[in-house]
C-alpha cells in the first residue's frame, strides 16, 4: 500500500507491460506503445493509507477478541473441558513456540468450535417474500 503511494515512472511501467504481455499474451487494449505509456494511474493518498490500515487493525483486534472472549467464558463453563486443555498444554513443559502449538489438537478443537458457535463475522438472514410449495408434502396440506 505505501508503494502505490509513490509514482510509479515510466520504465518500471513499461517492464510491468512487459512482464504481463509475456506471460498472458498481448491484448487487444495494448497494440501500440502509446497505449502503455497512456494508462493512468490511480494515486492513493495517505488518507486512504490510514483509513486502510485502521480497518486492518480493528478487524484482527475485534475478532482476537471476541474469539478469546468466548474461548474462556466456555472453559470457565465447562470445567472438565478446562482441564483437558490444561493437561494438553501442561504436557509442552513451557515450550509455547509456533510449531509446538500448531501441534496441540485438543486448543485446536476449542478454537474450532467456539468459532463455530459464535462466529465474529455478522450473518446475513434471509427471509422469503412469498412462500413456495415444494412438491406434494403431506405436512403442507395441512
Amino acid at each position: 500500500m505505501i508503494n502505490a503511494n509513490k509514482k510509479v515512472d515510466n520504465e518500471e511501467h513499461e517492464e510491468d507491460c512487459d512482464n504481463h504481455e509475456r506471460l498472458y499474451g498481448q491484448s487487444d487494449d495494448m497494440n501500440n506503445s502509446e497505449t502503455k505509456t497512456n494508462i493512468s494511474k490511480t494515486d492513493i493518498t495517505e488518507d486512504d493509507i490510514l483509513a486502510t490500515s485502521f480497518l486492518f487493525f480493528v478487524a484482527g483486534f475485534e475478532t482476537t477478541a471476541s474469539l478469546l472472549s468466548f474461548l474462556f467464558y466456555n472453559l470457565a463453563i465447562e470445567q472438565d473441558i478446562q482441564q483437558k486443555l490444561y493437561e494438553e498444554v501442561l504436557s509442552y513443559s513451557g515450550n509455547f513456540d509456533y510449531d509446538s502449538i500448531a501441534k496441540m489438537p485438543y486448543l485446536e478443537a476449542c478454537i474450532a468450535e467456539t468459532l463455530r458457535l459464535y462466529n465474529p463475522l455478522s450473518a446475513l438472514s434471509r427471509i422469503a417474500s412469498e412462500d413456495y410449495k415444494l412438491g406434494k408434502n403431506d405436512l403442507c396440506d395441512k
